[in-house]
């Protein structure tokens, strides 16, 4: 199971890197003198066809890399808060040493969500 995941993340993201490999292109900054050309440098920009290509794409990234990680990562908070949160928990550990541990990491899955967010 743990192959496949890996293995489709892969997939995906080489996936997602293909219309970067199409649109780019290199050029070359020269400057001209009276009997020659002198090349600067080279640089690499992308020459998108139309400009709702480049918008789409980006949104899809930005999709892609940071809204669905961030949401997985708050589901999974949300998940082990409420593991950690349930009434037997909570009334056998209100107090003591092991109470304080709770309350200690429930703050810290706040916290982290909240720093994800």
């Amino acid at each position: 199971m743990a192959r496949c995941v890996i293995l489709s993340i892969w997939v995906v993201a080489s996936l997602v890197f293909i219309p970067v490999l199409v649109v780019q292109h290199e050029e070359s900054i020269t400057l001209h003198g009276e009997n020659a050309e002198l090349v600067i440098c080279k640089v690499c920009e992308q020459r998108w066809e139309k400009d709702w290509n480049k918008i789409t794409y980006s949104i899809f990234l930005f999709v892609a890399t940071y809204v669905l990680p961030v949401l997985l990562v708050i589901t999974a908070y949300i998940r082990m808060g409420c593991k950690l949160c349930t009434p037997s928990i909570l009334m056998n550990n209100h107090d003591g040493r092991r109470g304080r541990e709770l309350r200690s990491m429930l703050y810290m899955l706040w916290l982290l969500l909240y720093l994800y967010i």
